[in-house]
């Protein structure tokens, strides 16, 4: 107990973060970069489906349990009439009711990062664990989201998109660098993960 207050009082700062007015600071962030920030016609989902939320439970993988000690597969054997039912409580949920007590709970792993430096509460890796039927939900709504994703999925954006991803990043900078390596050019840029390309 004592090393978890430790541990919660040193993050509370990084979570906390050092904005005075967070109103204001994202005004002005917004203001500062709009003309780099990707904006579009306002995207609309409908009312999910037990077929959209049985989809999603039968084809997600079996990670661990929640709080609530549901696994998740045992979500995907639920029956097509139950996931009517859970789907209608989602909906309601959607509209503005509020979560069900057991499912508004999360619990926070600290994972150690390096076990060389165990004293140091900054050390550690939050792994969050929320309860199933809201990881479920979060993921059928992910899905619903696709089309709206695939809108901005433009070509700078290496990451929350698909087709690319922080390899296509890595390599599309290796191949600029070594471009201008070949010409004869002098640059500044790269790291570590980098070396592979340059083997």
């Amino acid at each position: 107990e004592e090393i978890d207050s430790i541990i919660r009082r040193m993050w509370k700062k990084v979570y906390d973060g050092n904005p005075m007015d967070l109103r204001s600071s994202a005004s002005k962030f917004v203001a500062k970069y709009s003309d780099f920030i990707y904006t579009a016609t306002e995207f609309e989902i409908q009312p999910m489906t037990a077929a959209e939320l049985e989809s999603t439970c039968t084809s997600c993988s079996h990670s661990a349990h929640g709080p609530d000690g549901f696994e998740p597969a045992e979500m995907a054997l639920l029956s097509t009439a139950a996931f009517g039912h859970v789907v209608d409580l989602l909906n309601l949920i959607e509209e503005g009711a509020e979560w069900p007590q057991g499912t508004a709970i999360a619990r926070a792993a600290f994972l150690e990062k390096d076990p060389e430096n165990r004293g140091d509460p900054m050390n550690v890796r939050i792994l969050l664990i929320l309860n199933t039927l809201y990881r479920r939900w979060a993921s059928a709504r992910l899905a619903a989201l696709k089309p709206w994703i695939a809108g901005w999925a433009l070509q700078a954006i290496y990451a929350g998109a698909a087709p690319q991803g922080a390899e296509d990043a890595w390599l599309d900078l290796a191949i600029d660098m070594e471009d201008l390596k070949l010409r004869l050019i002098s640059y500044c840029g790269g790291t570590i993960d980098m070396a592979k390309f340059f083997d």
